[in-house]
């Protein structure tokens, strides 16, 4: 089964991502993290096929933290998603640094679900 991790420190994100996963019947394992040292502690032990990021993380940026995931498993795909954020980061999160990046609120909800199954289907 491939899992997707979610990382965003606010709760009605992630239940509304993994709610869409599993009302959509997607066959994915959901593992969830609300900071940066969770969402790494988590990888280590599972390491997801795609990871679904916001740019403001507590301690450390989303970019940040997709480097260090990738330096566990590399080319790891992620979408990177933020309400607000510095221009520098946003800027950066736009230049190919991951599959896609998404504005918070998501005013496609059938888009962002595209968005998962690309990154996953791009892992196997």
């Amino acid at each position: 089964m491939k899992r997707v991790l979610l990382v965003d420190d606010e709760a009605v994100v992630l239940d509304l991502l993994r709610t869409l996963i599993r009302v959509e019947k997607r066959e994915y394992e959901v593992l969830i993290a609300k900071d940066a040292v969770s969402a790494l502690e988590t990888f280590r032990k599972a390491p997801a096929d795609l990871a679904v990021i916001d740019l403001r993380l507590p301690g450390m940026n989303g970019l940040d933290l997709l480097a260090a995931l990738r330096a566990i498993k590399p080319g790891l795909p992620a979408i990177l998603m933020s309400a607000y954020s510095d221009e520098s980061l946003v800027h950066r999160a736009r230049s190919g640094v991951a599959l896609a990046f998404l504005p918070k609120p998501f005013k496609d909800m059938d888009e962002v679900l595209a968005l998962i199954d690309r990154g996953i289907q791009g892992t196997q």
